[in-house]
């Protein structure tokens, strides 16, 4: 199977992102002050409007919203996908090992 299918079921960045922050019980703005951008970043990312951060900010996203093992998979799987785009099978093959260390 090509691998871009192996990431279409995955949910949106956007989507992952709000599920954890509210699950975190953090407002946008909130988030924002932690990670130390401004509330409109985390609104235009949240709405897919803008592209998932960088993997350093991701990083630090994760560790603030206490996002589980088990999760921290499909987040960077969406970060991946959308960052680089679907098109891109050298780069997703690249990282599938990245991916599946997590």
């Amino acid at each position: 199977m090509p691998i871009s299918r192996q990431y279409n079921n995955v949910m949106k960045f956007s989507q992952l992102l709000t599920k954890y922050r509210e699950r975190a019980g953090l407002s946008k703005t909130a988030l924002a002050k932690k990670l130390g951008v401004s509330p409109m970043y985390i609104m235009n990312i949240e709405s897919g409007r803008q592209k998932p951060p960088t993997f350093e900010k991701c990083e630090k996203i994760t560790s603030l919203l206490n996002v589980q093992k088990n999760e921290v998979r499909d987040f960077w799987r969406a970060a991946f996908k959308e960052r680089v785009g679907e098109s891109d099978e050298r780069f997703l093959r690249g990282s599938r090992h990245h991916l599946e260390s997590i």
